[in-house]
């Protein structure tokens, strides 16, 4: 009587914890914010194996309180143990295969697929098992019985040991091979540890049920009766609390990841625990003290432990408090050496990367207030943090999950790194600033060195070749002079002309530019008429080749800022390579527009176009494709275009694979 009591209150401790360890469990799977099909399946794992330990449970306290389990706690019991032992092969199978492919990223190899038989037969003879306690059938017992030659009141027992054995070592034998072999492969130390741990547990629960099923047939006897509750009620404790503890102390699957919620949890659980034990309190103690009484001494006592329940508290969400500070700080520290690089779009590409990393999020949009706008990185729901500077908004950090919100220690955390993104911005923008000034500068002096020299060698050869030219425009004016002389000085003049118009865009190039918002050039210019000064200058060339120049006019005034020249030159360039490019009998068109607050200059040839080759280099100093060219004219015109902050894109072929179009795009300036 005394070993039947105490395996009463065994298995009554047994399911308590179980049901809590899975209740637990269940909590912080429906609270986790990524939830995968391996979730899923570890979820519904869990509510099969607590809705086992809770008809457990509930059997062993109606058999405390009644003596004889009524008949509705009975169909309760009988339906959540049914649902518990129908399911709970497939889902635990299912769920070792699902975490299998996580971590192998492979299907089942075609020899382990025999592993799939073990728990389906263990499934069905539970349906079968089931479904006769449900019933109050004896199919099984009447066929077993019939092959044993005895009633089914002695077969029953026989049946049901014998399908709970073959159930039992079918639920578990997949599992135990599996996690030994998780355990072979795992490379962190805790998660070897947890899978060596469980896959000795299930080795030893089919041990287990591997003796009892020898018992039975070589004794001929049932096992002992006290051997299955211990075996039924106790075998899911373990799988449980263990999954529990490596899940809140390594964040095992990154569940253990919302503390917030864990502290809630724990709480209620707490609270409870100390309400169900006022209740049983005065259960207890009503021989002596009214029910009510019990309870409010109970409650009144709990003043007591405020103050140890307060400084357990506060040490727990200090150390709490800390680690997300550090984590906060640790990345700040990485986000501020990646902003010394002065490289303001890797250090956003960086930033969005790495706080999506360390919390676990499935995208992260940083959008600043200067920056060009960003289409979304991820589906899921949003939560938007403001980053400011002062008063003054600098952006938005914008970061995505897939569950219902943001655990409350992210949130604080994501609140308190947008506070110190600002600085690390401003950092960059400020090297990144430093370093351009530094680039034009050596730019410029570089530039000043080439001005020079081709300042020299204009100087140097200038003289001489007009002293050349006046003297070949003398002989040409000679009435006398041989037809075959005057031919040759008419060349020399035009070779003298050639080569003074290739000195004067080798000092175009070498000028020094001047950016716009230096303070030293901020005059406003009407682009569209500049575009058509430059097309009447040109006509007489453009008609002297037998080319079609034309130009469409204006929607209006165009100005931008800059300079004058600069913008000449930019067009000049253009509408001559489109010239020299076009064939006799072909067009050239100038087209102006304004868009997105910029004024748009298109020049487009009908000429054979640019190959793919060359397109990637046309824009290179000292590149050319003309047996005479000196490679500068695309040069000049982008660097031209610096002054103006504008920008040049060629296209081609335009159409029936000819022609070349450039399309040349200048703020527009506010005003007239």
């Amino acid at each position: 009587m005394l070993g039947s009591e105490a395996m009463t209150y065994f298995s009554l401790i047994a399911c308590t914890a179980g049901t809590l360890a899975y209740l637990f469990l269940i909590i912080l799977l429906l609270g986790h914010r990524r939830p995968r099909r391996l979730e899923y399946l570890l979820f519904l794992t869990c509510l099969a194996a607590f809705l086992s330990e809770a008809g457990s449970l509930l059997a062993l306290n109606a058999r405390l309180h009644f003596g004889d389990v009524p008949p509705l706690s009975a169909a309760t019991v009988q339906t959540l143990s049914g649902l518990a032992l129908v399911t709970m092969p497939v889902l635990l199978f299912h769920l070792h295969a699902e975490y299998f492919h996580l971590i192998q990223s492979s299907r089942w190899p075609a020899w382990l697929c025999i592993l799939t038989l073990p728990p389906y037969v263990s499934a069905i003879l539970r349906i079968f098992l089931v479904a006769e306690r449900v019933t109050g059938s004896h199919l099984l017992a009447d066929v077993a019985g019939g092959l044993l030659d005895v009633g089914h009141s002695t077969a029953q027992p026989v049946v049901e040991t014998g399908i709970v054995v073959i159930g039992t070592a079918g639920t578990v034998l997949v599992p135990a091979i599996l996690q030994l072999s998780f355990w072979r492969r795992a490379g962190e130390r805790h998660s070897r540890t947890l899978h060596f741990i469980l896959g000795a547990y299930f080795t030893a629960v089919l041990l287990a049920v591997g003796v009892l099923g020898l018992w039975f047939l070589e004794i001929g006897s049932l096992p002992p009766s006290v051997l299955l509750p211990i075996v039924e009620n106790s075998a899911p404790v373990l799988p449980g609390a263990l999954l529990l503890y490596f899940i809140l102390r390594h964040k095992f699957l990154q569940i253990g990841i919302q503390r917030n919620l864990v502290y809630t949890v724990s709480g209620a659980f707490l609270a409870l625990a100390y309400l169900t034990l006022a209740r049983r309190a005065s259960v207890w103690l009503e021989p002596y003290f009214p029910p009510e009484a019990t309870v409010g001494i109970l409650l009144f006592a709990l003043v007591f432990f405020f103050e140890p329940l307060q400084r357990m508290l506060r040490s727990v969400l200090q150390h709490a408090f800390r680690v997300e500070l550090e984590r906060v700080q640790r990345l700040t520290a990485e986000i501020g050496a990646e902003a010394r690089g002065g490289d303001l779009p890797k250090l956003v590409g960086f930033t969005e990367r790495r706080i999506g990393e360390e919390f676990d999020l499935t995208g992260v949009r940083l959008v600043l207030s200067q920056g060009p706008p960003r289409l979304a990185v991820a589906v899921g729901k949003m939560d938007r943090f403001v980053l400011r500077k002062g008063r003054e908004a600098l952006g938005t950090l914008e970061v995505f999950f897939p569950g219902a919100m943001l655990p409350g220690e992210t949130h604080a955390a994501l609140e308190f790194l947008a506070e110190q993104l600002p600085a690390p911005l401003e950092l960059c923008g400020a090297i990144e600033e430093k370093l351009a000034l530094e680039r034009e500068l050596a730019e410029r002096e570089r530039m000043a060195l080439l001005g020079q020299m081709a300042a020299t060698i204009s100087h140097n050869l200038k003289n001489p070749l007009s002293s050349i030219k006046t003297v070949m425009q003398v002989q040409l004016e000679n009435a006398a002079l041989p037809e075959t002389l005057r031919r040759d000085c008419a060349i020399v003049v035009e070779e003298i002309d050639r080569l003074a118009g290739k000195l004067q865009q080798l000092l175009q190039y070498a000028r020094p530019a001047v950016r716009r918002g230096s303070g030293i050039h901020a005059a406003r210019v009407d682009s569209a008429a500049v575009a058509a000064r430059v097309v009447e200058l040109l006509q007489n060339d453009a008609v002297r080749r037998g080319i079609a120049l034309r130009i469409d006019a204006a929607p209006g005034p165009m100005p931008v800022a800059g300079p004058e020249d600069a913008l000449h030159d930019v067009l000049q360039n253009l509408v001559v390579n489109a010239l020299e490019a076009a064939e006799p009998g072909g067009s050239v068109g100038v087209a102006l527009a304004v868009a997105e607050a910029r004024a748009h200059i298109v020049v487009t040839d009908d000429g054979p176009g640019i190959s793919p080759e060359r397109l990637q280099k046309i824009f290179r100093p000292f590149y050319t494709s003309k047996p005479q060219g000196t490679g500068l004219g695309l040069a000049i015109v982008e660097r031209r275009l610096g002054e103006l902050e504008g920008s040049v894109e060629c296209v081609s072929p335009v159409e029936n694979g000819r022609g070349a179009r450039f399309v040349v795009k200048i703020p527009i300036v506010a005003g007239t």
